[in-house]
This record gives structure tokens, C-alpha cells and sequence, in this order.
């Protein structure tokens, strides 16, 4: 039977992976960004995150208030690193193992933490634009932004709906007789 210091350290490693994944949620950071992060990345204060390395090169991002309220409450633990590992100066591993049990206890099959990614761009871009999620997410072009968006049908279908029907207010009439 594991001893409760075990248990104790696999229910620290399982909440540290939770806020490392709610994280990923809420920034759309990549998930090597978010488990290599650090506390001197971050002015929590103008909340903002600067990345030295990013796949892009030096990267500063804003922090949204949820994601500045999650990092803001996470323990101080005298490592570097916000989600800690086992090993003193390593970053939390095993993530990939804790998300596959999360996926499959959610019945998600296929899901991986990168998709965190392109929810957060893809509802990014609906609600805040193309160009605003650039930034956010430390692309260098829109072009790459636009390679992570998924639109449903449905919202797709709601947008031409309300674009139309805007326009076809403007006329008078959205009915037309064909002679």
C-alpha cells in the first residue's frame, strides 16, 4: 500500500497537472510554454508573460484575468518553475499520462492537450478577431492564427444569418420578384 507522504505527493502532482491543463485553457499557451514556466516570466501585476524562447523567439503575452487569478493562487513552492516536478529544478512531467486518463474518464478520445490550443484560438478569433488573437498568442502571422481555427457549421451558418439578414434589412425587403 503506498504511504500517505505517496499519496499526499500524487494528489499535489494531480492538482498541479489540473491547473497546468486549466491553464492551458484559458491562455492557449502550448503546453511545453505552460509546464516550463516561470515565476520570473511572469508580472502578474500588468499581466503579462514574457517568453525569452518561444518557438516564435522572445514572446510577451497578455494574461487574461481568469488565467491571472488561477497563476495568482497557485503555491510559492521555492522552485522556479509555477507547476514543479518531482526532481528539485525540473518542471512537472507526466502530463500526457494524466491527460490520457482525464480524456478517457471524460470519454474524449483523440482529445490532446494541444486542442486546448485551438479551442481558445478558434474562440478567440469568433469573439476578438484574427488579428487581436495574433497577438494574444505570439503568432507572427495571421496566416498561422487561421491554420488553428476549427468554426462549427453552426456558428458559421448564425454568422452568414445575421450578415444577411442585416443587409437585407437595409434594402427594405429581403424578398425579391424575379420578372
Amino acid at each position: 500500500a503506498p504511504s500517505s507522504s505517496a499519496a499526499a505527493l500524487s494528489m499535489i502532482a494531480s492538482s498541479a497537472a489540473v491547473a497546468a491543463i486549466r491553464l492551458m485553457f484559458l491562455t492557449g499557451w502550448r503546453p511545453g510554454e505552460v509546464l516550463g514556466l516561470r515565476w520570473s516570466d511572469l508580472d502578474l501585476q500588468r499581466g503579462v508573460l514574457t517568453l525569452k524562447e518561444s518557438k516564435t523567439g522572445r514572446s510577451v503575452r497578455p494574461i487574461g484575468a481568469a488565467a491571472n487569478a488561477l497563476l495568482s493562487a497557485l503555491p510559492r513552492s521555492g522552485s522556479p518553475f509555477v507547476f514543479p516536478g518531482d526532481v528539485p529544478g525540473k518542471p512537472l512531467g507526466g502530463l500526457k499520462l494524466f491527460w490520457a486518463a482525464i480524456s478517457e474518464a471524460a470519454e474524449l478520445p483523440g482529445v490532446k492537450p494541444y486542442d486546448l490550443r485551438h479551442t481558445f484560438i478558434t474562440h478567440g478569433v469568433a469573439t476578438q478577431g484574427v488579428a487581436i488573437m495574433q497577438r494574444v498568442v505570439g503568432h507572427k502571422s495571421v496566416k498561422t492564427t487561421m491554420g488553428y481555427v476549427h468554426f462549427a457549421d453552426s456558428p458559421i451558418q448564425r454568422a452568414a444569418d445575421a450578415v444577411a439578414g442585416d443587409l437585407g434589412a437595409l434594402l427594405g425587403s429581403v424578398e425579391t420578384e424575379v420578372t
